[in-house]
């Protein structure tokens, strides 16, 4: 989810700096400039949509599943069971 919003802020941001550099080097404002600005735009959100995903993963934000959540087995539902015993003998 927080990809997404930093994607969005991204594409914005880079759509304005863009538009903004364009303006001062006198480009005229049409298709292909608005087409130019969107896929410039779009590749910089993308980056910053990896990045943050990246930076998640690597920091450990995201969690990791602690054991196999499969079919329970009859023997391992009795090996829970015995180590409570255990634990409420001592």
């Amino acid at each position: 989810m927080q990809d997404l919003i930093i994607s969005t802020i991204a594409f914005f941001v880079a759509a304005f700096f863009i538009n903004r550099a364009l303006d001062k080097q006198d480009i005229n404002k049409g298709m292909a400039r608005s087409i130019m600005v969107f896929v410039l735009a779009s590749i910089a959100s993308y980056g910053a949509s990896a990045a943050a995903g990246w930076m998640t993963d690597e920091l450990g934000a995201t969690p990791k599943p602690v054991a196999n959540a499969g079919e329970k087995k009859a023997d391992d539902i009795s090996q829970l069971l015995r180590a409570v015993q255990g634990l409420q003998n001592h």
